[in-house]
């Protein structure tokens, strides 16, 4: 339950086994390749990196990936990827066996897949084109679709001219204003919609261009060309319309045929993820180095694998050296964070907010318990905890083959049961619903006779909100504290003692007697409480202004720097940073109040709606309806504020005390990828 410890290794082999000791390394995916000291005098002039792969075979591999890339968005835009969100989100991997990844990757190939796609693409784009042409030629053919003959004839017209505009409204109205224009033509509208006109002018043919010319040069007009279809635009506009049937059917019929695909789609984006995994590979080969005779490699193994790892390669490769050391303090070690299988889904916090120096611990088991109070305190309801831990339950089940989402929801599912816990200590069911007075009305009073003298015993906040409130803040006293508690664990872990006690021991001491105090002070304690806090105080402010200014230059930089640090500008914390950290947690109490109060709200709408409709047949299902849909938005809104300002308070109050992130995630030589994982 903490960052598993690492080993360093280094391998030595003969060069003629290179090619089966790098496909036995990257098929066990044990170690984490370095650098190692390749820059010494010595390593530059006897080793370099070694290339196994050809330039042909890695373009052979990126061909691949761009093919299968294309086919996968291509069959993606009518089979979505189900997990599309939440897999960018949590990073869902699926997962599955070795041999089925083999089998995928043997049978789904560029070229097995391409002919496949194209022909699809081919077809699907023909239609597309035939539907877009279809549709211009509909739309040139709609402004005259009032015509009983084809609009080509209007220009063999002897005596008349007509020709069709388009003018936007206000124009149009501008237009039959004009005394002259109407004198000289006669205009009738052919179409209108909210912005636009399309209308006829009738000129005589001789004047026709005159006029024509007059209204393009005083308005802001188009002329609309006349189509040269040779038969009525109602046949044509029905032709097409028949034709735009006929394509949409055939357009149904290929994308049924594609639908069809899914499980292609799927299957080639685990291919994808192969190659992608194989360009991993080449790249990460060149952190072997050879010589003319030796193969040399140097990297990180978990000590928990070292036994098993160096029986299994000795009886592969009895020729093969082995250097086993431990990494040297400060060394940029990869880290691998080894859980219990039940705080497995709290690391998803952890990864939120970055990897764990190596040098520092693991904080998962540490959180663990304040995000579950955090999350219970601000959602707590029974009704809402029992709904969260059904939903999470059965996503889990759903998702159970993608380890990220799986885990998600799992912790959901504890968050479900902190929050039934805190529901039923504040006695909060569905807000006040059990209090309502038309459960005595539909005849179910009797039946929550016992919950409703079970909340009697529970602590209501709506009733003490400054009790509630002072809970909230001593809770955040509490963190805080655990925080800086922390900072001193991890100094001495990291062997830094100075600093751990002059900026853990010493706010410690401070920060206690400074909240004595106040505690003291706020509910009239006796004055031995106050005394001890005072001399606390003292004590802890002397001891952190003489030594927050232990790296300055000068007693006077010494000095001003521990004084400047004793109120929180410098240093590693502060007394008003402490305020209002502290603060920050009486949003528990606030989220907590609101998801009640909303809940209240929706009951009370109930009752109004129950009271207020004569017609019981009517004000039964409306009241149900009330209660149903507000408590359900009620908890979709009240779970994401839960989960958002639990994750803050434990990102930004307690990780800022002594979380120390920069871990590099232990990536072994071999198969890795984002989307899929392949089973142990």
């Amino acid at each position: 339950m903490a960052i598993e410890r690492m080993k360093k290794i280094a391998l030595f082999a003969l060069v003629k086994d290179t090619q089966r000791l790098l496909d036995w390394l990257y098929r066990e995916g044990e170690i984490h390749l370095s650098h190692g000291n390749v820059d010494s005098p010595e390593w530059v002039k006897r080793f370099r990196p070694l290339e196994v792969e050809s330039e042909e075979y890695l373009r052979a591999i990126e061909r691949e990936i761009n093919v299968l890339t294309e086919a996968s968005k291509f069959l993606r835009q009518f089979v979505p990827a189900k997990e599309n969100f939440l897999d960018g989100i949590f990073s869902a991997k699926k997962v599955i066996e070795r041999d089925e990844l083999e089998e995928i990757v043997k049978t789904t190939t560029a070229d097995s897949v391409s002919p496949m796609i194209e022909e699809f693409r081919s077809e699907y784009g023909r239609v597309l084109e035939a539907e877009k042409s279809l549709i211009a030629e509909k739309n040139s053919v709609l402004p005259f679709s009032t015509l009983s003959v084809a609009p080509i004839r209007l220009k063999a017209l002897k005596w008349v001219g007509l020709t069709l505009f388009r003018a936007r409204t206000p124009v149009f109205e501008v237009l039959m204003q004009d005394d002259e224009i109407i004198s000289l033509c006669g205009i009738e509208k052919a179409q209108e919609t909210e912005s636009e006109v399309l209308f006829w002018v009738a000129s005589p043919q001789k004047r026709r261009e005159e006029i024509i010319s007059k209204i393009t040069t005083r308005y802001s007009v188009k002329e609309v060309p006349l189509v040269s279809t040779p038969v009525e635009p109602s046949v044509t506009i029905k032709r097409i319309n028949a034709r735009l049937l006929e394509l949409n059917a055939e357009r149904e019929e290929i994308v049924k045929r594609i639908v069809e695909k899914m499980e292609l789609a799927d299957r080639i984006d685990i291919a994808i993820a192969y190659y992608e995994s194989e360009l991993r590979r080449a790249e990460l080969t060149r952190l072997f180095l050879s010589s003319k005779r030796i193969l040399a490699c140097r990297g990180y193994i978990r000590k928990s694998r070292v036994e098993n790892f160096l029986s299994r390669l000795k009886k592969e490769f009895p020729s093969v050296g082995v250097d086993i050391s431990d990494p040297v303090p400060g060394e940029d070690v990869p880290v691998f964070i080894k859980l219990n299988p039940l705080l497995k889904p709290m690391q998803l916090l952890i990864n939120m907010f970055g990897l764990p120096n190596y040098w520092t611990f693991d904080p998962t088991a540490f959180i663990t318990f304040t995000f579950l109070v955090f999350f219970g305190i601000c959602f707590g309801d029974v009704v809402y905890g029992a709904m969260l831990v059904v939903l999470a339950y059965l996503l889990e089940r759903r998702y159970k083959k993608l380890v990220g989402l799986k885990a998600f929801f799992r912790l959901f599912l504890y968050a479900g049961i902190s929050t039934m816990v805190f529901g039923a200590l504040t006695g909060s069911i569905a807000s006040d619903f059990v209090d309502r007075k038309f459960l005595d009305i539909i005849g179910l009073g009797s039946v929550v006779s016992v919950l409703r003298k079970f909340r009697t015993y529970t602590f209501d906040p709506l009733k003490f909100p400054l009790v509630a409130l002072g809970m909230a803040l001593g809770i955040g006293v509490i963190n805080q504290l655990y925080g800086i508690v922390m900072r001193f664990l991890r100094d001495v872990i990291m062997g830094r003692l100075i600093d751990a006690l002059c900026d853990g021991l010493t706010w410690i001491v401070y920060l206690v007697g400074f909240s004595l105090i106040g505690v003291a002070l706020g509910v009239g304690a006796s004055d031995y409480v106050i005394r001890v806090g005072i001399v606390m105080t003292i004590v802890g402010a002397v001891s952190l202004v003489l030594t927050q200014g232990r790296k300055e230059k000068g007693l006077l930089g010494k000095a001003i720097n521990g004084l400047v640090s004793l109120y929180g500008i410098l240093g590693t914390y502060g007394t008003a940073s402490f305020i209002g950290d502290v603060l920050s947690y009486s949003r528990l109490l606030a989220l907590a109040l609101t998801t009640g109060i909303v809940g209240m709200a929706f009951n009370i709408i109930a009752e109004l709606a129950l009271d207020q409709i004569p017609i019981r047949f009517l004000a039964l299902p409306a009241a149900f309806l009330v209660v149903a849909f507000g408590h359900i938005f009620n908890f979709a809104m009240s779970i994401m504020s839960a989960f958002v300002h639990s994750a803050r308070l434990i990102f930004l109050e307690f990780f800022g005390r002594f979380y120390e992130t920069g871990g590099m995630r232990f990536s072994p030589f071999g198969f890795v990828n984002s989307k899929v994982e392949l089973k142990s």
